[in-house]
């Protein structure tokens, strides 16, 4: 098949298979634009996969940089993961005192403003 120096892309007339034309220095030949686009698809997606996984590695190195700004220092110097629970028992040892207090108040007759004082303090 013969076709124009200028011309980048052709249309088989018997099957209408579209086809791009490629040139080196010594050869022409033509490639079938589906399989072009085909492979374009493929590369996007790993295109987008790498992407993500990158993503994912700057955040894992992110975090990993990050939480020592988290960490508690033991007596000894160590660094380690605060624990959850010791921060929950301290928040419900306060609202155990102050509903004791508001109790104490309330069965003692003196409900009033006081117990409500009470809870701006905690």
């Amino acid at each position: 098949m013969k076709v124009p120096d200028s011309a980048d892309y052709v249309t088989c007339n018997h099957c209408e298979t579209e086809l791009a034309i490629r040139r080196t220095a010594s050869v022409t030949f033509t490639e079938q634009l589906q399989e072009i686009s085909e492979r374009t698809g493929s590369l996007e997606s790993e295109l987008r996969r790498l992407t993500i996984e990158n993503q994912l590695i700057a955040h894992d190195q992110w975090w990993d940089k990050s939480r020592e700004n988290y960490m508690v220092s033991t007596k000894d110097g160590i660094l380690k993961e605060p624990m959850q629970g010791r921060e929950n028992m301290g928040a419900a040892g306060i609202i155990i005192a102050g509903v004791i207090i508001f109790l104490t108040l309330a069965t003692s007759g003196k409900l009033s403003i006081v117990p409500l004082l009470g809870l701006f303090i905690f």
